[in-house]
């Protein structure tokens, strides 16, 4: 018997090493491999005007750095984190979707310490720093006292979901540096506030009126993310009027769950929808919407680029 038992328990050992092995080599593979796309990867919407105002907010901000600031930064990020040249490219086109997001949202939580460090090799170079935040917002954007990542509660990371999946694509390394994605509930406060206040409320509450005014293009970027959360919020009321929490009517809405859109955005609606009915039940009803009925597409979210929309509904659906 405790024969087996070592034969059992040495298997057991084997295959939690080879699939810690696995896992770090799909990692390292998405590190070595460059995420970058244009302007920010800002997600399509149709609106010409915005995508223009964003390509002129990505400009605005790589014209303010000063001259050799970010090679100064980029030269300690690699050697104290010990990363290649790649990941350094990946993890500053995250850092510079963050802060795009923190100029709009001043209380924005940092779910990634990865992109937090960058935030911190910054500050090593406090003329530089200034001279970049006065050039870009007008005034210095300070860093926050509290440390990231383990610290961001379940309904701050749903929050900073929501505005990142709404202003832009994730990439396959977006998980690796963030953590999965769109897995939390929002507050009900939250859920409230966006079906209740209007969006001056929204924006007062919320956003940063002061830095949307400064900064070129951000006021629009802004305004139309705010028209846009608030649409989802609206429609998925509606729905919920008509159909109560039925998941099955849910998942077959055609205006909620689009098969063209970008699915990550699907699945953002899906989280509004379970955090306005099911916030009590949110994980068991997360699992029934997207893990149960859809478990190679999510794969444990890891990858949230290659999860797929629903499939059509049976012919006799109603």
């Amino acid at each position: 018997m405790e024969y087996l038992v070592s034969i059992l328990l040495f298997f057991f050992i084997a295959v939690t090493i080879m699939v810690n092995v696995w896992y770090r080599q799909g990692i390292k593979s998405v590190n070595n491999q460059s995420h970058l796309k244009p302007y920010l990867g800002i997600q399509e919407t149709g609106n010409d005007k915005i995508r223009n105002e964003l390509i002129q907010l990505t400009r605005h901000l790589e014209a303010s750095f000063p001259d050799q600031y970010v090679n100064k930064v980029k030269e300690r990020v690699l050697r104290e984190q010990k990363i290649g040249l790649t990941e350094w490219d990946n993890r500053w086109f995250e850092w510079k979707r963050y802060f795009v997001l923190r100029c709009l949202v001043p209380n924005l939580p940092m779910p990634s310490r990865e992109i937090d460090v960058i935030w911190h090799e910054m500050l090593h170079f406090p003329e530089e720093y200034e001279a970049f935040c006065t050039n870009f917002i007008g005034k210095t954007i300070e860093h926050p006292e509290r440390a990231s990542s383990k610290k961001t509660t379940p309904h701050e990371r749903a929050w900073f979901d929501l505005l990142y999946i709404t202003l832009f694509q994730p990439t396959q390394y977006s998980p690796v540096v963030w953590g999965v994605f769109l897995k939390n509930a929002l507050s009900q406060n939250m859920v409230n506030d966006w079906l209740t206040l209007s969006k001056e409320e929204i924006i007062k509450k919320y956003f940063s009126l002061e830095n949307m005014n400064y900064v070129p293009g951000l006021w629009n970027i802004g305004d139309d993310m705010i028209e846009r959360i608030r649409s989802k919020f609206h429609m998925v009321d509606q729905h919920v009027q008509m159909f109560d929490g039925d998941l099955n009517k849910f998942r077959y809405n055609r205006k909620l769950q689009p098969y063209d859109q970008d699915p990550t955005l699907n699945m953002l609606t899906g989280v509004i929808f379970l955090s306005m009915v099911h916030q009590e039940r949110f994980p068991e009803m997360y699992y029934l919407l997207y893990v149960r009925s859809h478990p190679q597409e999510v794969n444990d979210y890891t990858d949230l680029t290659n999860t797929q929309p629903p499939k059509k509904p049976p012919a006799n659906f109603s």
